[in-house]
């Protein structure tokens, strides 16, 4: 039987910028890296009464090796997100 493991990725979707925090571009690059290793986003959901207009992302993928997660916060950590 497969095993999933979910994650919550809150996006600040308030586009005050093309480039930067808060960007398109910036949560795109955080869902690209979240891909990459293998999340699938499978639901986002605006947050209700939220001043930033932000949204929560449901990811998904396959239970797997812990050692990749620490190689994944190391990349994160290396592309300042």
């Amino acid at each position: 039987m497969e095993k999933w493991e979910y994650r919550m990725v809150v996006l600040d979707l308030s586009y005050k910028a093309l480039e930067g925090p808060g960007s398109i571009a910036q949560n795109e690059n955080e869902l690209n890296l979240y891909g990459r290793d293998g999340w699938e986003a499978v639901s986002l959901t605006p947050q209700a009464g939220s001043k930033q207009h932000q949204a929560t992302v449901l990811l998904k993928r396959l239970k797997r090796d812990p050692i990749r997660k620490i190689v994944r916060e190391e990349e994160k950590s290396i592309l300042g997100l």
